[in-house]
């Protein structure tokens, strides 16, 4: 795995945040933007593009949360049902384990993630790395935010493509991590692009089809761990039904 940095020098795994990513390179299409960054003993990742009413927050009390913003919700009340909590998840995850990283969300990005032009990305802070995406077809990028019992980068598995890129601490014993790795889109890419052609018909049918539109989704994996992504938005060949207990 490729790492682009600035300065091209700068060592990894970060130490220090904000923490700017993308998928893709300088000079080609890239994903989203996605920023993480600590507060105290709290963590919080947000996309810096175009959904920025989105945040993932591992809080210090042990609650953790992925959903709609406060500000996003006050700004834009239909964004919201009435009765509904802007949370789609709230969860307490178990963290007494002094052996184990904790994954707080998911991001897994698909070729079909890359659609940000370079001219796009002119306001874009400087410091953004840009992870360069795999080159087997089959295979997608997934960037994990997790708290660690550590402050050294935790293992991974050794079979993976990837690594640590960030490690910010959260006071003297824990950190959150970043770590990024190549594994094969397979089921959850199905599961993915089996959304798209009712987010096109719901569009469709009130004509709003800009031809630049994507699509933000999020899920939830095996053992409580949630996702998000954003790929564009256009009819997919092959698409097929997800039987793997992945949800979106």
């Amino acid at each position: 795995m490729h790492i682009w940095t600035i300065p091209p020098e700068t060592r990894l795994p970060l130490l220090k945040g904000p923490v700017r990513f993308a998928v893709g390179t300088p000079a080609s299409l890239s994903s989203n933007s996605w920023r993480v960054w600590t507060q105290g003993q709290e963590t919080y990742v947000v996309c810096r593009d175009a959904y920025r009413e989105i945040k993932a927050s591992l809080h210090a009390s042990g609650t953790w949360k992925v959903g709609f913003t406060e500000q996003a919700v006050a700004a834009s009340p239909t964004l919201l049902p009435e009765g509904r909590d802007r949370a789609w998840k709230k969860w307490r995850p178990d963290l007494d384990d002094q052996t184990k990283l904790v994954i707080g969300l998911q991001i897994p990005f698909l070729a079909q993630s890359l659609f940000v032009k370079p001219e796009s990305r002119s306001r874009w802070r400087p410091k953004v790395i840009f992870i360069e995406p795999p080159v087997d077809p089959q295979k997608m990028t997934v960037v994990s935010i997790g708290v660690a019992p550590t402050l050294s980068p935790a293992a991974g598995d050794p079979a993976l493509e990837g690594g640590v890129i960030a490690v910010l601490p959260l006071g003297a014993s824990r950190s959150v991590q970043l770590i990024a790795h190549y594994e094969d889109s397979g089921s959850l890419r199905q599961t993915i692009l089996s959304a798209i052609p009712d987010a096109l018909a719901a569009l469709r049918e009130r004509d709003l089809l800009p031809e630049d539109a994507a699509l933000f989704l999020y899920g939830e994996k095996p053992l409580d761990i949630p996702w998000v992504t954003a790929i564009r938005l256009r009819e997919q060949p092959g698409q097929g039904k997800d039987t793997t207990g992945e949800r979106s």
